[in-house]
């Protein structure tokens, strides 16, 4: 899809990296994945909005990577023009507010925070996300969530114009807010957060990330939880009441440690973890009625 000719203008006029037919298992955290046929890394705003020109002017789709986790890349690739916001990650804090650019480290924003003795960003420590990916998925833990903080946020559509949004117009839900649909792309945003000694701060923060390590797989490949919670009961009980705790197809397995995890074990493929989605889905739903519906994004490829 995309022709020599775009692969030149892009390099041409473009600050950040760019990487042609660049495997997308190395950008992702359950490291599967086929390449994206360009791969760029923003270093600015104005850097971002080239190369959305570039693929808008071209008719050539764009797809936008966080951090790499909640995804799940098809082993086909990506077509088109993939952006990692990483290169984004210019951060400010002025008062009880910080401001935070899309590709900023979550864990690294809640550090950032407890140094500057304030509170809100706790439940964030242990969560492997960028600023954007979690606007986006409204991420959360400990029954804290971004809708909690979030003030603002900036963001870009795709014909390269900025709009601002209030944290009131932007249809928080579990793990969903009004960017689900892909219709703009997350640069920035503000968090109104409290204040509070860094050392009370941080003993939160360590109590979560301990509760993090007890409970959850976090030294295998995964890309987090696979399943939304339905209302009535978790989805990592369920799946662990269907028997499948440790099921497998080919390299991907069902975590022993927490149900709600798929984690690559043996040289997994996107196909497998598919495969095992679809076997949990069907098994759950025979046995309790219930349709599990996934919380991870899907790249490339068929979704389950």
């Amino acid at each position: 899809m995309c022709s020599n000719r775009l692969r030149e203008e892009i390099k041409a006029n473009f600050a950040g990296q760019v990487l042609f037919d660049e495997p997308l298992s190395r950008h992702t955290s359950w490291k599967v994945g086929g390449p994206a046929e360009i791969l760029v890394t923003p270093v600015s705003i104005d850097d971002l909005r080239t190369a959305v020109l570039i693929a808008w002017k071209n008719n050539v789709p764009v797809t936008i990577l966080g951090n790499g986790t909640n995804v799940l890349v098809a082993d086909r690739g990506v077509e088109g023009l993939t952006i990692k916001m990483r290169g984004l990650r210019n951060w400010d804090v002025s008062g009880e507010r910080i401001t935070a650019e899309a590709g900023v480290n979550l864990p690294e924003l809640s550090r950032i925070a407890q140094g500057h003795n304030l509170s809100g960003l706790e439940f964030a420590a242990g969560i492997p996300a960028s600023v954007g990916g979690a606007v986006v998925s409204n991420a959360g833990a400990h029954g804290s969530s971004m809708q909690d903080i979030v003030r603002s946020v900036l963001v870009m559509d795709y014909q390269g114009v900025l709009h601002t949004f209030a944290g009131s117009e932007l249809g928080f839900g579990y793990r969903s807010s009004m960017f689900r649909d892909g219709r703009f792309i997350v640069l920035q945003s503000v968090m109104d957060l409290e204040p509070m000694p860094g050392e009370q701060v941080k003993e939160k923060m360590q109590h979560y990330l301990g509760v993090r390590s007890r409970t959850q797989p976090v030294e295998s490949a995964t890309a987090g939880s696979v399943f939304v919670n339905p209302a009535s009961v978790p989805a990592g009980l369920l799946i662990e009441k269907a028997g499948l705790k440790g099921a497998r197809e080919g390299g991907a397995q069902v975590s022993h440690k927490h149900a709600n995890f798929i984690v690559n074990a043996d040289n997994a493929t996107a196909s497998d973890i598919v495969r095992l989605i679809r076997r949990i889905q069907e098994q759950v739903y025979s046995m309790f009625g219930i349709k599990l519906e996934t919380e991870i994004r899907f790249l490339g490829g068929e979704v389950p």
